[in-house]
């Protein structure tokens, strides 16, 4: 159950005027672990977290015109081989053959 980021702040700011992180637990119902959570990530950051989170990751590693050369060059490649080529694991490679409407053989 995710709580409310108004309701992590009161908490913390109740367990920094001096009261313990159980009696904290038990006026606000919370989990002391909780707690604990919720005040290290104040300490480091001055928030108790709770946004949304920004992913580093590249969703397309595969540039779409490089596999379609890399396609007419190669159309009897395996998986395996794109996913080499390209520096990216195999299912990777086979989204980005997917995204760009290309079929692999069966055999």
């Amino acid at each position: 159950m995710a709580y409310d980021k108004k309701h992590r702040t009161r908490v913390v700011e109740y367990v920094l005027t001096g009261h313990t992180q159980e009696e904290t637990a038990e006026v606000f119902k919370v989990g002391t672990t909780s707690i604990k959570r919720w005040i290290a990530t104040y300490e480091v950051s001055g928030t108790t977290g709770g946004g949304y989170t920004v992913s580093n990751r590249n969703a397309r590693k595969i540039a779409p015109d490089k596999l379609e050369a890399y396609m007419n060059e190669h159309p009897d490649a395996f998986l395996k081989e794109i996913a080499e080529t390209f520096s990216c694991c195999i299912e990777g490679a086979r989204k980005a053959l997917a995204r760009n409407s290309y079929t692999l053989k069966k055999r």
